[in-house]
């Protein structure tokens, strides 16, 4: 199934923001520019296999899932949000799953 079959399911346009740079405390604070793609967020409870950070090899419980009709290479330190998100709020990835 070509990627067009699924554009009318996903009607939000979705920001990645690939992670650049850590502060002299750790803290991720670098981004590098912004790139769009498709998309959709659904807020459903999932319960997946976490490889982020201290909960790394843990089931926890994921309040939402944003899916993106494109190929980015998301990384864990990565961004991503719907766009018009306040960005000091997106919380950090516990999950990437590719299809």
């Amino acid at each position: 199934m070509p990627i067009s079959d699924w554009t009318d399911l996903c009607p939000q346009t979705i920001v990645w923001e690939a992670f650049v740079a850590r502060d002299q405390y750790g803290k991720t604070t670098t981004f590098a520019a912004p790139v769009t793609f498709r998309g959709r967020r659904t807020f459903r409870n999932h319960v997946v296999s976490s490889n982020n950070g201290g909960t790394r090899g843990t089931e926890v419980i994921s309040p939402q899932m944003i899916t993106i009709l494109g190929l980015p290479d998301v990384h864990y330190d990565d961004r991503v949000y719907v766009q018009g998100d306040d960005v000091a709020k997106v919380p950090s990835l516990v999950s990437i799953e590719r299809y």
